[in-house]
């Protein structure tokens, strides 16, 4: 169905698990290659690139760190 791959809502990002949840996977709007793909001509823009899980395991650290320390948190 069209919703299940996040183009009728425009989603930025789509999570899954297995059915018992003790896994996890996520994809993220790549808007790179959806603006490579509108340039060539191609009618599929707007894809999704799959995160690793070190990929997921940072963003979650990100957010946790930044709802922790707020605009004091330094990324560098």
């Amino acid at each position: 169905s069209r919703t299940r791959n996040g183009r009728v809502t425009e989603v930025q990002m789509i999570l899954a698990t297995d059915p018992d949840a003790d896994r996890v996977a996520c994809a993220v709007r790549d808007y790179v290659q959806a603006t490579d793909q509108s340039q060539s001509g191609q009618s599929d823009a707007g894809g999704f690139r799959v995160l690793s899980g070190n990929q997921i395991a940072a963003l979650l650290c990100d957010f946790i760190l930044t709802l922790e320390y707020g605009s004091s948190y330094s990324r560098n």
